[in-house]
């Protein structure tokens, strides 16, 4: 039997359902509120976060060249090595000479010796010795060709690595100036060379997001290579379909204060100063 309420009941009723109905709706709007505002200060800082990271790296990039003061630094101890100069430290410089003769060549050497006596590190050497040595022993043999030719190197251990990094620029007449680098990552306690996939797994990363990183800065250092080239300027071009650029074919690379520095120096294989570095 149905029970037929008073028109006043049925209004009271009503007005309670839409009391209801607005209260269930305040809470939403502000719960939606709440998390929005919450949502929006967990954006800020991740913004915040990935600006000041963008900031250091490009502070980084910019004090790059500034590293190399021909010395050896070290972060972290290290476990001994065999040395083949005991006084001296794990890596010291050779050979250095600067000579400025006018109108033939200006001359700023430091080439490195890497301390260790070990066929992994003689072969180090024998090749750094090749690279960078020998250019100025056919300079001295020469005349007027008006060369400024420098060499510079830092070296630090870290994580139990040695890492070696010289860098070099050669500018001949009025041609382009070419720049190289290299180098050289020795682990102290297996006494075998470094590996980019050991550097990404100490710093934890995974060869996608490290490409990712690659590709990013490549394209972004093309970018403003295009706009150079349109303007009548002759500028090293990058293709960023090369395999170069995969972390398996990347050759020169060191960590340095915790950083991962991967280092496209174009003038290694070609006549130019062209660099991209890419720092995670």
């Amino acid at each position: 039997m149905n029970v037929i309420l008073p028109e006043k009941q049925r209004i009271n009723k009503r007005r309670a359902m839409n009391y209801i109905i607005v209260l269930i709706i305040c809470i939403i709007a502000i719960g939606i509120a709440i998390y929005q505002f919450f949502a929006d200060e967990k954006l800020e800082v991740i913004l915040g976060l990935v600006k000041s990271e963008n900031e250091k790296i490009e502070k980084l990039k910019s004090e790059f060249d500034g590293i190399f003061k021909n010395k050896i630094v070290y972060i972290d101890n290290y476990q001994g090595n065999s040395k083949i100069t005991p006084d001296e430290e794990l890596t010291y410089t050779e050979y250095q000479r600067e000579e400025k003769v006018d109108n033939n060549y200006d001359l700023n050497i430091n080439i490195p010796k890497i301390n260790i006596d070990n066929n992994l590190a003689k072969r180090y050497n024998e090749e750094i010795k090749q690279i960078f040595q020998t250019p100025v022993e056919n300079i001295l043999q020469t005349e007027n060709r008006n060369i400024i030719y420098s060499v510079n190197y830092i070296a630090n251990v870290e994580k139990n690595i040695l890492s070696v990094v010289i860098l070099s620029t050669f500018k001949e007449g009025n041609s382009a100036q070419r720049t190289i680098v290299k180098t050289y990552n020795y682990n102290l306690s297996t006494n075998q060379e470094v590996s980019l996939s050991e550097f990404m797994n100490l710093k934890e990363l995974d060869k996608n997001t490290v490409e990712h990183s690659i590709k990013k800065e490549i394209q972004k250092a093309q970018e403003q290579t295009d706009k150079l080239r349109e303007l009548g300027y002759n500028i090293f071009y990058r293709d960023i379909s090369d395999n170069m650029y995969k972390t398996e074919n990347t050759k020169e690379f060191f960590m340095y204060n915790g950083n991962l520095y991967l280092i496209y120096a174009y003038g290694n294989n070609n006549s130019t100063s062209e660099m991209d570095l890419v720092i995670l």
